[in-house]
């Protein structure tokens, strides 16, 4: 768990309270670095091809939703998905385009969430198993 007053230094008292309120319970430390990271817009990635780099939010948000786009095609495709997936997917095609600027810390915390990017053994971000 990240201690209470590295939360409140990095954040101040009503930033703090905020995410323990949003989180339902204290943060964990990856989880005090990706609001970090969000508040600083800006993330630490791992790259084995290029070594480290720095992204903002909205880069991660624009490769996470391209990259949601090209297994959604290829599943299509593929005709491997349910009815039902089938179905969503039209519906989620059907909404207007993401504004990464505005909307991007979101998806970054969505893709924290479901394991799509996590913070590595190097304490750097790195994507998850899910292609990305």
């Amino acid at each position: 768990m990240c201690p209470a007053s590295v939360l409140f230094d990095e954040f101040g008292e009503d930033g703090a309270e905020w995410l323990q309120e949003e989180y339902e319970r204290p943060l964990t430390i990856p989880e005090f670095k990706l609001e970090r990271g969000i508040r600083r817009d800006e993330f630490l990635m791992d790259d084995p091809f290029t070594g480290p780099r720095v992204e903002t939010a909205e880069m991660l948000s624009r490769v996470i939703v391209m990259t949601s786009d090209v297994i959604l095609t290829l599943a299509e495709n593929q005709n491997v998905l349910s009815v039902e997936a089938a179905r969503e997917v039209a519906e989620m095609r059907a909404l207007p385009p993401v504004d990464h600027a505005a909307e991007g810390f979101d998806i970054v915390r969505e893709a924290f969430a479901v394991g799509a990017i996590f913070l590595n053994d190097r304490d750097m971000w790195d994507f998850g198993e899910y292609g990305l």
